[in-house]
């Protein structure tokens, strides 16, 4: 039994909720996207698979849900799973782009790599003054270490004693 969490094809709605995928037919066959494949900040290389200029920065699992569910598409976050080539990035994003018949839900998106332009055109639309230096990381408060005194300040103090 599977549970991850879900967003529904509402775009008022704001929290995802539990969801049991045992109990999703086809839920195996629904088309995986990983944040890499539109992170315009990434190379091919290391996993991007659309054009640098289509790509939006950082983009989170998150903000991919709620662009396919805002479209009508029903998408499924797995906040568990990693990306194969880099094991620390977490999160997936499930997202059902064939009806049970096997035709597009969407007549327009009918692969893969236009279902990545179509979100990654999505968010620059809902986010689009992001900062071009944008880091996801710098919205958290962190604590900061603490500075190391120069040399000479401590030459100076042992100087004094």
């Amino acid at each position: 039994m599977s549970t991850t969490t879900t967003t529904t094809n509402t775009p008022a709605n704001n929290a995802p909720k539990p969801v049991n995928t045992a109990n999703i037919p086809n839920f195996k066959k629904w088309t995986i996207i990983y944040p890499h494949y539109i992170n315009s900040e990434l190379t091919k290389d290391e996993g991007r698979r659309t054009a640098k200029d289509k790509s939006v920065k950082n983009p989170g699992i998150e903000e991919i849900a709620r662009c396919c569910g805002a479209a009508g598409l029903s998408a499924v976050i797995e906040s568990t799973k990693g990306y194969p080539s880099d094991f620390f990035q977490r999160g997936r994003v499930r997202v059902q782009m064939l009806n049970d018949q096997g035709a597009p839900i969407i007549p327009t998106i009918k692969n893969k790599t236009e279902l990545m332009l179509f979100i990654a055109e999505k968010i620059k639309l809902v986010n689009p003054n992001r900062p071009e230096n944008f880091n996801p990381i710098s919205l958290l408060n962190l604590p900061q270490p603490a500075v190391k005194k120069d040399k000479e300040e401590k030459k100076k103090k042992k100087g004094k004693n």
